[in-house]
């Protein structure tokens, strides 16, 4: 192994250079951040602390971190009455920050702030939170509660984040690129027993806390959003996800307004829906090929259970074949290179707020509430218009969290707003209006490139220009949207959702898997799509990129451990059982790396041959011993994935 990079994941828990590298990686942190009260903070006159803890059957730790520094819990902090103040004064008033804290770590503490503490049930108690999968009490509004404990709130970014799939914090530290990854040195059963194993646990408490303190600067947005909301509803929805925040808020509103006191409860049982009366009277088609169309849908009737089946149909408009579906009208859409010229142009047409504006345009409301919901509905779109024209850029980026998040909540049976007979209508008007504007445009010899879900992308000949305009000002006229349009110079294309766009001011457009920059997305070894793009877009071979490159962080590989986490899977390198969360380089004299099934069978994927774990960085230079060949193989297989078509060169139309 390069002596640069040593891998000491195979070190025993209580490891000393572990706890070293640990305190020595704090000390650089402090010296080189800005300590916590600088950092941007939307928390006005409130003092932040970011913490952790370890419990252990033998073993009792709570860690804190605040603008003046680090402070230290132990079980007898709460179980002495004398200490038991000074700990409360402690929290007294304070905004605590944590990652998933609302499933474990605030509930520990709410209950040691309001119950009479036995050291020997502590753990039992922790044991049963794990288990059980509780909330926060005090997160879910108990005013009781509220009133004991001595912190003002807690903040969870792990919802503030709200990701797509729960990501564990040690996940989360190869995104932010942390220098050391180890997944927790002692579980919760073992018994720490040596000073290295208290050490070890305490370092661990402390990288958490650091690893948080990155998220929290990364999320400040995110947090002044839903303080924004919070103040425009009077509705607590800091520790929410964003589909959690549209709940809560459209329920808590409609409560209110409606004098109910329970949550509605929706009609969840199997139904037969007739598509006829999913589809707006607006929908008009001119050719003979789509009214037919559409006489079919009329004449469908179906469960609910199988209408997904019954709605999907393909369509042939010009030469391109459309999906009409039950989740959106999509293109089949192979690889293409498409450039604009002097004479063509491209241009992609988007349908505004276009869920949001089917559900009020077409008077769309779950059949078992009032029109009071569609009243609020519109209310809160309204309030969000008057604050883009105010130029209340916050205000508008807030309230839009609610009203996207509404169409997703109609098809969650577990929302006051399931209704899958709206949920359908949109998603059919929407699909039908975009075919009515396809229809149009094929008429008039405008090709269209692609279709997805709420707008098109075109190749027009600018002669046509004028004839777009007319185009697009009838459809608006007829389907009551609003539409925006954006030029492209160039379109380059694996399929409908790996696609790359650049804008005319040289911006890019990056979907799929060249959307490496987006830190909700798994990007590993990002150098191959770096190398693909600059040769796409700049002609730079792929040899050049990734061996100029410098950093070996965009040559990193690293196990899915939420899906690990889930499955209670297994990690073996070289035949020797290793920790969950792993990060690796392909290398040319590398080991194996195998994962274990449901079943317990060991496995390994072709990708996991030939690699060098990489969980301690000491220098982020590249390694001497790395494989460039598989690097440069995986980004001319991703380079022909979109240039080559059945053995010849791309589909070019310029």
């Amino acid at each position: 192994m390069n002596n640069r990079l040593v891998d000491k994941n195979m070190m025993t828990p209580g490891n000393q250079d572990y706890i070293k590298q640990t305190d020595e990686l704090i000390v650089a942190h402090e010296q080189s951040s800005k300590p916590l009260y600088e950092i941007l903070c939307p928390l006005p006159n409130q003092d932040v602390l970011i913490y952790d803890l370890k419990i252990y059957k033998d073993y009792f730790i709570i860690l804190c971190l605040d603008n003046k520094g680090w402070k230290v819990f132990k079980l007898e902090d709460f179980t002495d009455a004398d200490k038991r103040k000074i700990t409360k004064q402690y929290f007294k008033d304070r905004t605590l920050i944590g990652y998933n804290n609302s499933k474990v770590n605030d509930i520990m503490l709410e209950y040691l702030f309001t119950a009479f503490i036995q050291p020997d049930v502590v753990y039992k108690y922790y044991r049963y939170v794990i288990t059980t999968c509780q909330i926060s009490y005090i997160n879910n509004s108990n005013a009781l509660l509220k009133s004991i404990v001595p912190w003002s709130r807690s903040i969870d970014l792990a919802k503030v984040a709200s990701l797509k799939t729960p990501i564990p914090l040690k996940a989360m530290a190869i995104r932010l690129k942390y220098l050391k990854i180890q997944d927790i040195p002692n579980p919760p059963d073992d018994i720490i027993a040596t000073e290295e194993e208290v050490k070890s646990a305490l370092a661990d408490c402390k990288r958490n806390i650091l690893i948080t303190k990155s998220l929290w600067s990364k999320y400040q947005h995110n947090v002044k959003l839903r303080l924004q909301l919070n103040d425009l509803f009077n509705v607590d929805v800091l520790n929410m996800t964003e589909s959690e925040i549209a709940e809560e808020i459209m329920l808590s509103t409609y409560k209110q307004r409606t004098c109910i006191g329970e949550k509605p409860k929706p009609d969840t049982s199997v139904k037969l829906i007739e598509v006829k009366n999913l589809i707006s009277s607006r929908v008009n088609f001119k050719t003979p090929y789509l009214n037919r169309f559409l006489n079919k849908l009329n004449s469908i009737i179906s469960d609910s259970n199988n209408i997904e089946d019954e709605l999907h149909k393909q369509l042939h408009i010009g030469n391109i074949e459309f999906n009409f579906t039950g989740g959106g009208l999509r293109t089949k859409d192979g690889n293409l290179i498409l450039s604009s010229t002097d004479t063509m142009q491209l241009v992609d047409i988007d349908i505004i707020s276009c869920y949001p504006s089917t559900i009020l345009n077409e008077n769309l409301c779950p059949s078992h509430l009032s029109h009071v919901w569609l009243d609020i509905y519109r209310e809160i779109v309204e309030k969000r218009i008057r604050a883009k024209k105010a130029g209340d850029i916050v205000t508008a980026e807030a309230i839009k969290v609610v009203i996207n998040s509404i169409y997703g909540r109609t098809k969650f049976p577990y929302s006051f707003m399931y209704d899958e007979i709206v949920m359908y209508s949109i998603v059919v008007t929407v699909e039908l209006f975009l075919l009515m504007l396809i229809e149009r445009l094929n008429q008039y010899h405008i090709r269209v490139v692609s279709a997805n879900t709420d707008g098109v992308l075109i190749y027009i000949d600018k002669q046509k220009l004028s004839d777009l305009d007319e185009i697009i000002k009838e459809w608006q006229e007829v389907t009551h949207y609003e539409t925006e349009r954006a030029i492209y110079t160039k379109y380059l294309r694996k399929d409908i959702n790996n696609f790359i766009l650049v804008s005319e001011n040289g911006e890019i457009k990056r979907r799929g898997v060249f959307n490496i920059y987006n830190f909700k997305n798994k990007c590993e070894a990002i150098i191959i799509k770096e190398a693909a793009m600059e040769y796409l877009l700049n002609g730079i071979s792929v040899v050049d990129t990734i061996r100029n490159e410098k950093d070996i962080y965009k040559f990193i590989y690293y196990v899915n451990p939420e899906l690990n986490k889930e499955q209670n899977l297994n990690m073996v390198y070289n035949g020797k059982q290793i920790q969950k969360t792993n990060r690796w380089y392909k290398s040319k004299h590398g080991g194996t790396l195998e994962h274990s099934d449901k079943n317990g069978k060991f496995k390994t994927d072709s990708n996991n041959n030939g690699v060098t774990l990489i969980n301690d960085i000491e220098n982020t230079s590249i390694p001497s011993d790395i494989d460039y060949r598989h690097y440069i193989a995986e980004a001319k297989r991703l380079v022909e994935a979109i240039e080559v078509n059945n053995g010849t060169r791309a589909l070019r139309l310029n």
